[in-house]
């Protein structure tokens, strides 16, 4: 659950990133204060995500007993 939510996190933050360049951007003379780049904070977050998603899911998967029997 935790790295589905990561990717529509990703997603979000790729959608307002392109909505915003062709409006011109952030900040200088775009009229657009540097605040509005708060908007892509779930970008970074669902990266932040993923990747604890993704650690987690290691070390659960390296708990796990393996049975060699699977792999024959």
């Amino acid at each position: 659950m935790l790295l589905l939510w990561a990717f529509i996190l990703i997603a979000i933050g790729v959608g307002v990133m392109f909505g915003v360049s062709s409006i011109g951007g952030f900040g200088g003379n775009t009229g657009r204060s540097m605040w509005w780049t708060l908007t892509i904070l779930p970008y970074p977050v669902g990266w932040i995500m993923g990747l604890v998603g993704i650690i987690l899911r290691l070390i659960e998967s390296f708990k796990r007993p393996t049975q060699i029997s699977n792999w024959l």
